[in-house]
């Protein structure tokens, strides 16, 4: 016990004295932050804390759309291999603190040799206090040069964390699980964003579907009746050449937008991990308009703070400086303590007597002095690579700002064109409703009617258009907010 007390102060004085070489380690980095204004510029006021469901994609009140998100959720491979990075953060990280423990080991050795017999012959005492002839090997001559060792020896190391690298390092595996977390939330709300957009435009899509058919209802008639009339010798080739061309033009957009309805139906496919074809009920089924979900009247940018994005980046620049620190921690020297414990003997049968016990115990104090510039390299390396994480975060933040505020001026503007677009469908309405009772009269003609009915067709599809505009408006502005 005395010889280890000795050898432990020993070692603090030996500690103390490397650490004073280590002062000329650099400083670290000072934090680097991005205040948050208090509000958007697109909204009134920050004085209404706003509350962000995070299953948002249930205010369109559309429950085809909770069940294709529950299923991209549970099936898209993009979203299975972020969870299986993930995965392998977190085994990291676990490794990393694991480095932090005292490590023990089991190591049973057996083994069998022969000692030369043709050196030279240095006396020494044996085991029994009598001079032998020895060999090189350290075998008496007097015996056969055979050889049997067994062992079993427990050993345990221990790195101290002196200086902190270990728990930096245990920080930085940790703060990289963090950000790989938040990866995978921003594929997930990705994902569901992706979803609710392609569904949105299928819905509209299979909207404009409907209205083209009654245009085209209504133009084979104007079509009839200009071949009626130039039959008749009321008018000439001309009205019938532009009614038929007429029809064949909304004809050809019946045929895109039924390709782009099939489109519509892929893409949905494919984002919910579904083979071809497991969705082709959605082209008999429709749903139009969608509800479109409220909007906060006020929003505090501090909302943003949820954002996946913004969230891994704080995660990177958490992980960046925890790296500094490890790369700083490198140039105070480092303590490891070793013991070992077990039995030897050259019989088996003998292995776990008492004379068979052996120990050790040791200390070893490790500080560089000359490495060629690594350490300065590998420190300013660190530094930059922070540096570069700050950065990224505020163009991160800088971006999310940017993002919210064009969402809520595009929401806005495209709320009023859907409310414009409203009532011009329930202008050209009324102005067909008096085509229709001036022709009851005897006062008007079935090609007023029916232009006017086209008219109020050709509105209804600039409002689907309106208020597909504005829902889009809202899943942008929704997204950029983060979960």
């Amino acid at each position: 016990m005395r010889v280890m007390n000795t050898l432990c102060a020993s070692l603090t004085a030996l500690s103390i004295a490397l650490s004073l070489s280590g002062c000329h380690a650099p400083a670290l980095p000072k934090d680097t932050t991005l205040a948050i204004p208090n509000r958007f510029n697109a909204t009134s006021s920050a004085s209404t804390t706003a509350q962000l469901r995070p299953d948002w994609w249930v205010e369109f009140n559309d429950t085809t759309l909770n069940s294709l998100v529950h299923q991209a959720l549970e099936n898209n491979p993009n979203i299975a291999a972020s969870a299986d990075r993930l995965s392998a953060a977190m085994a990291q990280t676990a490794q990393a603190h694991a480095d932090r423990l005292p490590q023990l080991s089991l190591s049973p050795q057996a083994s069998r040799r022969k000692a030369s017999t043709a050196t030279d012959k240095p006396w020494k005492v044996s085991s029994n206090g009598q001079e032998s002839a020895l060999s090189s090997s350290g075998l008496s001559l007097d015996t056969q040069p055979y050889a049997t060792d067994w062992q079993v020896p427990l050993q345990l190391s221990w790195e101290v964390d002196l200086w902190g690298k270990l728990q930096a390092s245990e920080n930085v595996a940790g703060a990289q699980a963090e950000a790989s977390q938040e990866d995978l939330r921003s594929a997930r709300l990705s994902l569901v964003a992706s979803v609710a957009q392609g569904y949105i435009q299928l819905r509209a899509d299979q909207a404009s579907a409907q209205l083209l058919s009654k245009q085209q209802a209504v133009q084979q008639a104007l079509f009839e009746n200009s071949q009626a009339s130039q039959s008749a010798g009321i008018t000439d080739l001309t009205a019938a050449t532009q009614a038929q061309m007429a029809l064949f033009a909304l004809n050809n957009q019946q045929r895109a937008m039924s390709l782009h309805i099939s489109d519509d139906i892929h893409t949905l496919e494919v984002l919910c991990g579904l083979m071809p074809g497991s969705l082709a009920g959605l082209r008999s089924s429709q749903h139009w308009p969608l509800n479109l979900p409220q909007t906060p009247a006020s929003l505090p940018a501090s909302v943003l703070k949820q954002r996946p994005d913004i969230r891994r980046d704080t995660d990177q620049l958490n992980a960046a400086r925890a790296q500094v620190k490890v790369a700083r921690a490198d140039f105070f020297p480092s303590l490891n303590l070793t013991t070992s414990l077990g039995t030897e003997s050259s019989s088996l049968s003998s292995l776990l007597s008492s004379g068979s016990l052996l120990w050790s115990l040791g200390a070893r104090i490790s500080q560089p002095l000359f490495d060629g510039g690594r350490l300065q390299a590998n420190y300013q390396a660190a530094t930059a690579q922070f540096e570069e994480a700050a950065h990224n975060y505020q163009a991160t933040v800088i971006q999310a700002l940017s993002d919210v505020d064009k969402g809520l001026t595009a929401l806005q503007i495209s709320k009023t064109s859907s409310e414009t677009a409203t009532r011009l469908v329930t202008a050209s309405a009324q102005l067909t409703a008096q085509q229709q009772a001036r022709f009851s009269a005897g006062m008007g003609t079935q090609d007023a009617v029916n232009q006017a009915r086209l008219s109020e067709y050709q509105q209804q599809s600039a409002l689907v258009t309106s208020q597909t505009a504005a829902l889009q408006a809202w899943l942008t502005l929704r997204q950029a907010l983060g979960e």
